[in-house]
Formats: structure tokens, sequence, C-alpha cells
């Protein structure tokens, strides 16, 4: 699957190109009460039946909130629902119970740029999938022997948990003709390019399906039948509640108008114009098969497929579509209920039942990946009385293991299982990710210049739940880093871990005045083997065996180093904790790292001592938009010569503003960090930036031997989506102004 990080700009762009794409309609306002036959001509009786077919949209299906809630005011029957895309989701929610002010709450509340997008919270994310989280600008799948195009750029997991929690209750597979309201919606067939009419199953998986937009969505597969946007062929599905029994049609289309000539500005809109010919064909159709037809250019001209934070704005504009002709609708409303000899009443939620008795839990769609670890994330076991919130924090569990491109489930009666009432089997349904992926990420700043990273990701290659990872680094400081890590079958929580690396890092030293007096390479070739005893989604114990060769030499200026050429033998144990929201800009959490290793000697080592360190950061969100910074690092050696890349440095921005990366350096550090960022706009950060440090041992404080070293930094930050940008300027008592700027994650 591509993830592009920036998916609120790259998905949006062929969201208009698609379902909404699929969404599109003949321009023009349609008159309301054209009809192939007059409504005056038709006989009203008790058995008259009103059907409502709801369009696509996207965004704009929200009108159809305001015009269903002018049906309720007035009394309107609603006998029949059928839906498509947008307008599949609204008429499946109201059919099965929901109301109109609920229905409402949700389109206002909803985040939907989340919806549309199947980012991993980092909650969720395994400790070892962390350091890789946001740090690469595009994924491409490996299939084969090359590198391919997704079916989709996102697999819909978001959108389908989401559809999961809203028809929790109706478990099991459901007859759609049986909802409080009987309603259909429609998918396409993208083998045949067949209108799909979905009837019944799981409510979730036809919904699901009929808003799978092309190109956006990954297609849903019902019953062996690849599913997408049902738009795509019909798009106002006014036959379909025809085929129901409904009499009397109210079609209500929300879709795009075709542009006019001087509308049609580039290759986007010239696509759009010409697939949605067909579309528009097949929506003047379903018109002429209606009753009355629906349709408002303040509602199709004036907003846009993707405006869901105009939710209210174009519920209002549902409404006074529905109000433009009240007379006409209020009249047939009065006709029907007097015919039918009652008022009519609007459906209402039935109780929903909070929790369900689990019998027995299975998951299908797994091929590669470990059952028994897949089973290990999920962590909920049957016999248990389980709630939707427990199922869906047990999914995100496994989904953030990565191994998955989406999970959903369904609830399947147990009618053969007596020790309980009413017992269901949960069935998870997984998809499994493309198990290759290539990836690149990028990184600038005017210090180290252009860094690019090229990786390769297997999963399951040699065992089942394993990581293989080739990462390649080209710029100034060139890397080949190979990982291998295989979580262990027994127990979700442990894991081995071996790496193979090669890197060459360029060493700058300066004088007290912040002079560079001279440049070296270090070139080092390290393999490490670790054990994992624990690991979860914030923590990671490792302990281990690393063996490192390597080589110094002077690029610039004259040095003698009295470890140029060496190898290291060294024990080593760690601890990481993660918890914090997100990678770029983080509003909350914290990030520890504690480290200590001991040569030994196993390969005629030459450098015995012994290091440890210990970092942390601290976010704390004060409110909405203003965060405190703060952070600390140790750390010590017990020798006083070691080889210069084994030095503790420090220096560059944000993590030690006033001095240069890696200015300052030594073989034991203490330094404590503080600061304060504030959003001044959506996506725009200003910061402020201090620290203190110095180079002497952690048991003495002689500041006149080692000064105190103070930075500050005052910071700008944007958030693009792509990639973060960030500018500061920043002095300390040796650097009065600096200026330093970078575009991306580093690496």
């Amino acid at each position: 699957m591509i993830y592009f990080r920036f998916y609120a700009a790259f998905i949006w762009v062929l969201f208009f190109f698609f379902l909404f794409l699929p969404a599109t309609s003949a321009s023009g306002h349609i008159e309301i009460g054209a009809s192939p036959e007059s409504l005056d001509e038709t006989e009203i009786t008790a058995d008259t039946r009103i059907g409502l077919a709801l369009s696509g949209g996207g965004a704009k299906g929200f009108a159809h909130l305001g015009f269903i809630k002018v049906l309720e005011e007035i009394g309107m029957p609603i006998d029949y629902i059928s839906g498509t895309s947008m307008g599949a989701l609204v008429g499946g929610l109201y059919a099965m119970g929901y109301t109109s002010e609920q229905l409402q709450e949700l389109a206002t509340s909803l985040n939907w740029d989340d919806l549309f997008s199947d980012a991993i919270r980092r909650r969720h994310i395994p400790m070892e999938e962390k350091e890789w989280d946001s740090l690469y600008l595009v994924s491409l799948p490996i299939i084969g022997r090359s590198i391919s195009l997704p079916s989709g750029v996102v697999a819909g997991h978001r959108i389908g948990l989401l559809l999961n929690q809203l028809t929790w209750r109706y478990p099991g597979p459901q007859n759609f003709l049986e909802f409080p309201i009987p309603f259909v919606c429609v998918a396409t067939d993208l083998e045949t390019g067949e209108p799909v009419v979905l009837s019944e199953g799981f409510p979730a998986e036809a919904i699901r399906a009929s808003i799978s937009i092309p190109t956006i969505f990954m297609p849903k597969t019902i019953d062996d039948r690849i599913l997408v946007d049902g738009g795509v062929v019909r798009n106002l599905p006014v036959e379909e509640v025809l085929e129901l029994g409904a009499d009397i049609v109210l079609a209500v289309n929300v879709s795009d108008p075709l542009k006019s000539a001087d509308e049609l500005f580039n290759i986007i809109d010239i696509m759009d114009q010409t697939v949605s010919f067909q579309i528009v064909n097949s929506i003047r159709h379903s018109q002429t098969l209606a009753d009355l037809n629906f349709e408002d250019s303040d509602i199709t001209d004036d907003y846009g497929v993707l405006d869901f934070d105009e939710a209210e704005a174009l519920i209002e504009l549902g409404k006074a579509l529905a109000r433009s002709q009240i007379d006409e609708l209020q009249e047939l409303a009065d006709q029907i209920n007097e015919a039918r000899g009652r008022p009519t009443s609007v459906p209402r939620m039935i109780e929903e039942p909070m929790r369900y008795y689990i019998s027995d839990i299975r998951i299908t769609g797994i091929e590669s990946a470990s059952e028994v670890n897949t089973m290990g994330r999920f962590m909920l076991q049957n016999g248990n009385i389980l709630s939707k919130d427990d199922i869906q924090l047990g999914i995100e569990n496994v989904y953030g293991s990565q191994f998955f491109s989406s999970i959903t489930y369904r609830l399947i009666p147990d009618s053969d299982y007596e020790n309980h009432d009413e017992a269901f089997v949960l069935e998870l349904v997984a998809v499994e990710r493309v198990q290759d992926m290539f990836r690149f990420g990028f990184y600038y700043d005017n210090y180290r210049r252009a860094s690019l990273l090229l990786n390769t990701t297997f999963r399951n290659l040699f065992y089942a739940s394993s990581v293989t990872r080739i990462n390649f680094k080209l710029g100034e400081e060139p890397s080949l880093d190979l990982r291998f890590f295989n979580y262990l079958r027994s127990e979700y929580n442990n894991a081995l871990a071996l790496r193979a690396n090669y890197s060459l890092h360029v060493i700058d030293e300066f004088n007290s005045e912040g002079v560079r007096t001279s440049t070296f390479n270090t070139n080092a070739v390290f393999l490490e083997g670790m054990f994992v005893p624990h690991m979860d989604n914030r923590a990671m114990v490792s302990v281990g065996l690393r063996q490192e060769f390597f080589n110094i030499s002077t690029r610039v200026g004259e040095v003698v180093f009295p470890f140029a050429s060496t190898s290291i033998s060294q024990l080593i144990a760690r601890f990481d904790y993660d918890s914090t929201n997100r990678v770029n800009f983080t509003q909350k959490g914290h990030l520890l790292n504690l480290e200590a290793s001991q040569s030994v000697d196993i390969l005629n080592t030459a450098v015995n001592f012994f290091q440890a360190s210990a970092s942390w950061q601290g976010y704390f969100e004060l409110n909405d938009e203003l965060v405190f910074l703060t952070g600390a690092r140790l750390g010590t050696s017990t020798r006083s010569e070691l080889p210069q890349h084994w030095r503790f440095r420090f220096g560059g921005y944000p993590d030690y503003p006033g001095f240069r990366i890696d200015e300052i350096n030594s073989n034991n550090i203490r330094i404590l960090q503080a600061g304060i960022r504030y959003e001044f706009l959506p996506g725009y950060y200003a910061s402020f930036r201090s620290s203190m440090g110095s180079t002497e041992r952690l048991d003495e404080f002689n500041f006149s031997r080692t000064p105190l070293r103070i930075g500050w930094g005052v910071g700008f930050g944007f958030d693009t989506r792509i990639a973060p940008i960030q500018a500061a300027i920043m002095g300390s008592q040796r650097n009065p102004i600096m200026i330093m700027y970078s575009v991306g994650i580093p690496f």
C-alpha cells in the first residue's frame, strides 16, 4: 500500500477524482415534481408505500440528514430506503433505528480526516516498530520481484472498525429488509461492472463495500465478488427502491454537476469530466423513474465532496431542500397518514446491548503471520462478556503490529453453545499486509545537507511473525543497516533481534571558542545479537552482545588518536520507554532510554571500559495549543581515553540549541532542558527552548574547570503532512547567533 503521510493532500486529490467522481450528475437545477407520472394521478391508499433513494456525494451527503429531519417533522412515512456510497451510510444507519439527531451528532463530531487514514495510533505500535514510525514518506508494495502500485491508498481499517461499532446492535448476518425500515445499498462488481444490490449479510461489510471509492479504498470482497463504490454504475438507486415495493419514490441527489468549459483547468478536471458522462446518464435515467426529484445547486455547486468540516451547513441546506416544496410534501404525508388511519411514527434505536457473551474467538485471513502471536496481541479470551470497546482495543493492538492492512470483526450467533442464554463467536477478519515493502525517506538540514533513506522490509520472510529490514542511507554520512527481528512463538512479548551495520560518521572537533579545528571520519562495522525478554507497546528490555570493528582517519587538521583502528566486544543492556502520542511536534508523553555497556575480551578487545547513559524527554500538554517541554541527559564512562565515536556528543536544535550539531563532546555529560511550544495556527508552531549542561563527572560539580554551557533557541515549525519543516534562531556564550533549518525527520 502506498502510504503518503500527507494523505490529507494526496488522498483528497484522488478523493475528488473518484467518490465522488462517481457522485456526479447533470448540471443545473431539476424541478421538484418532475416525474414520469403526476402525483395528482396517483391514488393514495393505506397500502401506498414511500421509498427514499439517497445518492452518493461525499461530504455533501450530510444534506440527506437535514432532508430526513424535515420528513420526520411533517410526518412523512419512509417505508423503504436505498442508498449508494454516502447515501448508503446515512440511509443504512437511519434504517437500523438511529435517529436524525444521533446521526447529526455523528456527522459533526467525527474526525473524518482520521477515518480516511489507516495511520496506526502510536500508542498501539509495538516498541520495536516505533523507531520507524513516520520516518518514510512513501511506501510501495513489492509483488514478485518488482515494485508495484497498490489497489487502494487506504485499506479502510479505521472506517471498517467504525462501521463495526455503529452496527454493534445487529450482530450476525442480517436480512436488511427486516430492519425497522427495509434497506438496500448498491455496490459495483469490479470484475463485471454490474451493480450489486446488497440486502443481506453483515451490515458493516455491505456499507463498507458501497463506499469503497476506486483507487482510494481497497475493494471489499463479499461472497467472492470484488466490490467497489456503487456510484460507479448506480449513484442514485431509484430502481432498487422500486424493486423493494415503493409506489412513490423521493430521490435526493447531492452529487457534483458536470463542469462547464471554463471550469476544465487541468488533466484531473478533464479525466473527471470524461468518466462522469456515463455516471450522469445513469443518474438522469434514475431521475425519470422517481416521482419527486430533489436537487439544489446551493449544495451541488457551492460545496465539495471533501467538505466534511461543513457538516452543520450541509445539514441545514438539506432541510432547506425539503422545505422548498414543503406544501407538496406535507400534502402527500397527510394523505398517506389519513389513508393509513394513524400518524407516522419515527423508528427509534432499540436498546443497545452493551456487551455480548463470547463463546469462542477465531481469526480468518492469516496465511503468513503467526496466529499464536496474533491472538496473544489481541489479549482477550473466550468465555468472557465483551463490549465493543474491549474488542476494538484488542484489534488496535493487533493492527499495531503492522502485519495486517486491516482488521475488522464479525459476531456470529453460536447456536450450539448451551451454557449461556445468548452466545456469539467473535471472528476477526484480517487482511494481511503485502509482505514486502519498499520505502524511502528524506531529510535535510543546513549542517549535514541532504540524506535519502531507502528501505526494504520483508515480513514473515524466514519465520512467521518475523521482520527483516534493509536500510541504505545516502548522503554525507552513508550507512547500510541489516536487521532481523523475530517474535518468539511461545510469547508475544519476547523476541530475538539480530543486526549488522556499516556506517561512516563525519565528526568535527571544536576549540573552546567554537572554531572547528579538525574533521575526521569514523568507519565502523558492528554485529549485534539481542534477546528481548519483555516488550509491549510502551517499553522494551533487551540484553545481548555487540562486536565492533572501526577505523578513524583524519580529513582536516592533524590529530593523533589513541585508538585509530581496533575492535571492541561489549555486553549491552537497554531499557526503552515511549508513551509519546506522535513523532512530529509531540504533544504529550515521555521518552526514556537507559543503556549500559561493558567491554569484554572476546576478539582481542583493545579498549576496556564501562559506559552508562540515561536520557529523558517529557511533553506536558497544558492546553490544546500549549506544550511544556523538558528533558535531561546523563552519561558516564570509566576510562579517560575512549574511541572518538564513543564519546558523548551534543549540540544542535532542538536537542541542544546554541551549538552546532555534536559541537560538544566528552566522556561524561549532564544536561537539563526546558522549553515551551505554542500552536498559533493549525499545524504552525512557535517554540522557545533552553539547555544547560556540563562535561564534568557525575560526582563532581567544579564548573570553574568545565564551565556550564547554556544555550537558547527560538524556533518555528510547520507540519506539512509530508514532512515537518523547522527553523530556529539560537545562541550561546560562544556562539552569539546561529541559524538552523531542517526538512523531515533525522535518521
